[in-house]
């Protein structure tokens, strides 16, 4: 019995060596980009990203993107912020646009077609790859509401869908809700890298991932209304937590003065015939359904968006409706090309001139 207590004792002793020598290593070199670290969210500073991609997705063959020294995408903070139109736009891969050069991301297209009659106005791209509104929350907490931005536009939709998983986040998303050692926990470099892996492995289930859809090679299923209806009642505890949680941006917003406008999510799949392929975007295959199951799931989020929006009597743009179903639009299921990120702009544009129009008191 003794050999075997020795035995465990030195086993035990390895492995805290052992993570012991693993947590140093990360927080020398991390092998996975990690943009949240435990409560934090760490932004890349004055960072270039460089790469190439295929011709054929209607993207530049060869891309920059720039990270400005906020760690968001656009122009540096203006000399004369107090006198200019500031704007953020938040949001996950739809927003960041990271395979869209600099200048052509939706949020830098806005700000160019508001230059005209609002010269003065500062528009910053600070969407994250992956993130939700768990991340959304972070991101406002730590960079966003010290810089009090006129307008927080938030473009929410596609990484909540099906996330039970974003509940355990709220619940530890401030530290007193934790308990010493779990706050202990959540700051150590392995456990978010195991944290980042766990994110990745859910977007990659979810098909929240960058990739080429090419209409003419899938497949094609008929549409299940009554799986359709299941899957949604299924959702209803997932779209309570979102409904909180798009409170909170409110909140938090409201408290320093800025204005928030949501952004429903649009989506390459649902109810119709793509304009450019003629395929019926209802019935080509996406997980294990198709595409208008797919469409009426991200809907319930949607309308949960609108609701959270006019309970609040927020301005939100319908983009989900608003901008066409069209492959030219976008090179996956809800990533845009560079003529996407065109309409994206001109519509939210649009909307936004009109709306800040009717506060002309205040701009």
């Amino acid at each position: 019995m003794k050999k075997v207590l020795g035995n465990l004792t030195v086993l035990a002793v390895g492995c805290i060596i052992a993570l012991g020598l693993l947590e140093l290593f990360l927080r020398w070199a991390q092998p996975i980009p990690n943009r949240i670290k435990g409560d934090k969210i760490v932004l890349p500073h004055n960072q270039l990203y460089q790469f190439t991609i295929p011709t054929h997705v209607g993207l530049d063959t060869v891309i920059k993107h720039r990270k400005n020294a906020l760690g968001f995408r656009g122009p540096e903070v203006p000399d004369a912020w107090d006198s200019s139109l500031t704007i953020i736009a938040v949001g996950g891969s739809t927003t960041e646009c990271y395979l869209i050069s600099d200048g052509n991301d939706w949020p830098a297209l806005v700000q160019n077609k508001l230059q005209p009659k609002y010269h003065k106005v500062w528009v910053n791209n600070a969407g994250l790859d992956g993130h939700s509104t768990f991340g959304h929350q972070l991101l406002l907490n730590d960079y966003i509401l010290p810089l009090k931005p006129d307008f927080v536009l938030f473009l929410l939709g596609a990484n909540e869908v099906g996330r039970t998983d974003l509940d355990q986040y709220d619940k530890a998303q401030f530290k007193q809700n934790l308990s010493a050692w779990k706050r202990t926990l959540y700051h150590s470099e392995v456990v978010s890298f195991i944290l980042n892996i766990q994110r990745a492995a859910k977007a990659d289930e979810l098909d929240l991932n960058h990739q080429y859809l090419q209409l003419q090679t899938l497949e094609h299923r008929p549409t299940d209304s009554l799986a359709i209806m299941a899957q949604i009642k299924s959702d209803s505890i997932t779209l309570r937590s979102y409904h909180t949680r798009i409170q909170n941006l409110i909140d938090s917003c409201q408290r320093y003065h800025i204005q928030p406008i949501f952004i429903t999510q649009p989506s390459l799949l649902g109810v119709g015939v793509d304009p450019d392929t003629r395929i019926d975007l209802s019935t080509v295959a996406w997980n294990e359904a198709n595409g208008a199951s797919y469409w009426r799931r991200l809907e319930a989020y949607n309308n949960v968006l609108k609701e959270a929006a006019s309970q609040n009597d927020v301005f939100c743009i319908d983009l989900a409706h608003l901008l066409p179903k069209r492959s030219a639009y976008f090179y996956d299921n809800i990533h845009y090309t560079n003529d996407g990120s065109e309409a994206v702009s001109k519509i939210i544009a649009e909307k936004l001139a009109a709306y800040l129009a009717s506060q002309a008191e205040s701009f």
